[in-house]
């Protein structure tokens, strides 16, 4: 099969390098040509069967926008921290076995969430937010990880650090045409199961429903919400919806799209973008967890 490879050299630990990558796949009887993240687009001008993201969820949601209602399928070789994505969908988080399975595994279509706002447009097979949970990955999104602590442990802590004191939303949010009651502290939308430092926010999400799952946390909820970011495991805080459609009316509350940070002003739309995404899966794939879960 002929495969093409986008991959971030900077996730993860980064002990998988371009070369070896191309001789692994070699061995399991692929044709495999490497592009790197940056120079992705490339990916859609060659002759190719399939295209593998080696990453973590930023690489795999990016190729994943890229690929979206192309036809193409796209093949999650798993090399971040968290991983969310992979696990969500039963893939091996081993590279080796990830490719192994292949012949193995079934071409499902998936959904993605898309955004609509002045600024543009964005989609991402993962999640969005709102709010404080929001402001907290952006935290720590933006601050350096420096050893001693756990990568995934450091972002739990520094997102709970930052629900403590963070402002409730102050948009104007409907589900499927409802406006949203109440002083609201977080909203997460999910079409997978977790997102972030492997926060499972959503643990029955299923990106094959033509739905994504809504989780809201109200503002008296703000110290269990903490307490759950900082335990990590265990069902969150607030009560779930399901819906088709967000809109957010915005008064500058932190909103994001996958890994993408933006700014609420105006109105912003999500909507299910059914069908959007070909995504090869093993067969009966169904979340992966290891002892660190």
């Amino acid at each position: 099969m002929r495969v093409t490879v986008v991959h971030n050299e900077n996730a993860g630990d980064g002990e998988s390098s371009g070369d070896e990558l191309v001789r692994l796949l070699g061995r399991h009887g692929h044709e495999a040509r490497l592009t790197r993240r940056e120079d992705m687009d490339d990916a859609l001008d060659a002759k190719t069967d399939l295209v593998a993201a080696v990453g973590g969820d930023g690489t795999v949601d990016a190729v994943a926008r890229l690929l979206a209602k192309t036809g193409l399928p796209l093949a999650i070789l798993p090399a971040g921290s968290a991983n969310n994505i992979a696990r969500c969908l039963g893939v091996p988080l081993d590279v080796d076995e990830a490719v192994a399975s292949w012949p193995c595994s079934a071409v499902r279509t998936l959904d993605m969430i898309e955004a609509k706002s002045a600024a543009g447009r964005v989609l991402t097979i993962e999640s969005a937010g709102l709010g404080a949970v929001t402001a907290g990955l952006r935290a720590a999104h933006e601050e350096d990880h420096e050893g001693g602590e756990d990568k995934l442990a450091f972002g739990r802590n520094r997102t709970a650090e930052t629900v403590r004191e963070a402002p409730p939303i102050g948009s104007v949010v409907s589900l499927d045409g409802e406006v949203l009651p109440g002083c609201l502290l977080a909203i997460e939308v999910l079409n997978l199961t977790g997102c972030g430092p492997r926060l499972t926010l959503a643990p029955r999400a299923d990106p094959e429903d033509g739905l994504f799952d809504v989780l809201l946390v109200q503002d008296d909820e703000r110290r269990d919400l903490a307490a759950w970011l900082r335990a990590g495991r265990g069902a969150p805080p607030g009560r779930s919806r399901r819906a088709r459609t967000m809109t957010i009316r915005g008064q500058g509350d932190p909103f994001r799209v996958g890994d993408t940070f933006l700014e609420t002003a105006g109105e912003t739309s999500l909507r299910v973008l059914t069908g959007a995404l070909r995504v090869l899966v093993p067969d009966g794939g169904g979340p992966t967890h290891d002892e660190a879960d």
